[in-house]
């Protein structure tokens, strides 16, 4: 699932690429601009997918668990609860 997802990914970076190359092919410009502006967009995409891959990471993933205030306290690296008297 991975690699298709990867594949997809360069397959949607090559197209913009290619296009840009091409539109730009058309209005004149020379050869190796033409390239370098497509694989300019390519890479500003391939930015902008991670920026978004990133913020979605920090808003989905859970931090850690906080214990509950006075309830749980940590002495010398060991775990230890507050006694509770059951009547």
């Amino acid at each position: 699932m991975v690699q298709s997802g990867g594949s997809f990914g360069l397959a949607v970076l090559v197209t913009l690429a290619l296009r840009r190359t091409a539109s730009a092919l058309s209005g004149g410009t020379a050869t190796a601009v033409a390239a370098t502006q497509g694989y300019a967009l390519a890479f500003k995409g391939a930015a902008f997918a991670m920026f978004g891959a990133a913020v979605v990471a920090f808003a989905l993933v859970p931090g850690r668990p906080r214990p509950a205030a006075g309830g749980l306290e940590l002495a010398d690296g060991v775990l230890e609860a507050e006694r509770v008297r059951v009547d």
